[in-house]
């Protein structure tokens, strides 16, 4: 986990004037590796503020903040305004710009970046191509992809895995586990050694194709897994696995005697959650807490798995409360999230009015309806007995109209349900919206949102 940011307040204490603004610049990379973009250009106007001059490397990490975002035109104004200030700019400047490039999937600017750096005198080194292929893998553009991996070698410059991984990734992204497996054997004529990442594009590729011994056939020629390797084979809650498959890759799991992250151990519940099992779900969730791993959104899946399991429903909701309890008293906080879990079962009978009760709880509770809480809405009003059309629009519109809330493919598909195909695109249309996607698009409908709603139907009117 990344160190708690110092406030400048504490860096004027350090003892010289290179000190000072070395811890200066650390916390700009901070910031930026966070992609905190905003906050790092407040902690730059501070410094200037004080009668630091900034130089390259300063404004090198305010452009990396623009990184994670993709924000190629802030990227660009911060390089005009460093030149404003007769800063220079060094290599690194280019490639920070060649990084934004690339995550917003644009080889036009990675490459015009590059040419520019060339005409400064920083001739192409291994990294300019990286992020190349970076944004050629992110544009889906496996032909350049090849193209330009030709060009590094023309150039004498010797690959890396990192190089190879990019091109095994595009045609993995695309399903073409020819390509990708081909890839990874060039890498290995290369005398390149294919690494964990290299591995968990080919199993992620092999489940996609629904070749599970395959996928399994991978994990055994890697020496040490960790534990999001074993992860792609048990699930994330939002993937289906075969209830055999979990159990078995579960217990590999436990048995490795590795670390397991939060992450990794809020996919494994969710998987437990997706096949029905409370009990399983539970065991995993008392071991994070152990550990003091928990997560909100483990807690989520845990909930949905308890109050939608087979077997006394007042019992299952007292324990899925017992457990919330044991949460708060760690001292961290419920998520929305986790509201709408309480309300899993709620939404399968078709009980809006309690569904509605338990979100105005939430907003009692100091917690905003978020696209988690709007979907488990819709779906009660649209699996209520009589369906409740009207209500789902004003919801759907309030939330909108508000404009903290994203029209996810969930929220959209939830919004079908409740109000049926035509009206659905009619008020996509009046609100002038379209999508943005919070998970992958196959996980669109209550079982996205419901890990454990899966194994069950709704009472009220079917999903169509």
């Amino acid at each position: 986990p990344r160190r708690p940011l110092r406030p400048l307040r504490a860096v004027a204490e350090v003892e010289t004037e290179q000190d000072v603004e070395d811890a200066q610049l650390r916390r700009l990379r901070e910031l930026a590796e966070g992609g905190l973009a905003n906050e790092a250009e407040d902690a730059l106007y501070e410094m200037i503020d004080a009668g630091v001059k900034p130089g390259p490397l300063h404004f090198g990490a305010i452009i990396a903040s623009c990184a994670q975002a993709a924000d190629t035109q802030r990227a660009e104004r911060w390089l005009f305004r460093m030149k404003a200030l007769e800063v220079q700019p060094e290599a690194g400047i280019f490639h920070e710009l060649m990084h934004v490039a690339a995550e917003a999937g644009n080889p036009a600017a990675a490459e015009q970046w590059m040419n520019e750096a060339w005409q400064e005198g920083f001739e192409p080194d291994l990294q300019t191509f990286k992020y190349i292929l970076r944004s050629l893998r992110k544009a889906q553009d496996t032909v350049q992809l090849e193209t330009w991996f030709e060009r590094l070698m023309q150039m004498k410059l010797q690959p890396d895995m990192e190089c190879v991984n990019e091109i095994i990734g595009a045609f993995a992204d695309q399903e073409n586990l020819d390509k990708a497996v081909e890839w990874t054997a060039i890498a290995k004529r290369l005398g390149l050694s294919p690494d964990v990442q290299t591995y968990k594009l080919l199993i992620a590729s092999y489940l996609k194709l629904g070749l599970l011994q395959e996928a399994e056939g991978v994990i055994e020629e890697i020496a040490q897994p960790s534990a999001d390797v074993f992860v792609l084979l048990i699930g994330d809650g939002r993937t289906y696995r075969e209830p055999q498959m979990v159990q078995r890759w579960a217990q590999r799991l436990l048995d490795a005697g590795i670390d397991i992250d939060s992450d990794s151990y809020t996919k494994v519940i969710g998987a437990w959650a997706s096949i029905g099992d409370a009990k399983e779900a539970q065991e995993w969730f008392a071991r994070m807490m152990e550990e003091e791993k928990a997560t909100p959104q483990a807690l989520a899946f845990l909930v949905d798995a308890l109050v939608l399991a087979s077997g006394d429903q007042h019992e299952q909701a007292a324990t899925a409360e017992e457990w919330i309890e044991k949460f708060r008293s760690t001292g961290k906080e419920l998520t929305a999230g986790v509201y709408a879990a309480r309300a899993s079962a709620d939404v399968m009978n078709g009980d809006f009015e309690q569904v509605e009760a338990r979100m105005q709880q939430m907003e009692a509770d100091g917690l905003e309806i978020d696209e988690e809480a709007l979907t488990v809405l819709l779906l009660a009003y649209g699996y209520a007995q009589p369906q409740q059309t009207l209500l789902a629009e004003q919801m759907f519109k309030q939330q909108m109209l508000r404009g903290k809330v994203r029209a996810t493919q969930e929220v959209l598909q939830a919004l079908r349900v409740a109000v049926g195909g035509g009206r659905c695109l009619q008020l996509r249309r009046e609100l002038q919206i379209g999508t943005s996607q919070k998970s992958p698009a196959e996980a669109i409908d209550w079982a996205a949102k419901s890990p454990a709603a899966k194994n069950r139907k709704p009472k009220g009117r079917s999903r169509i």
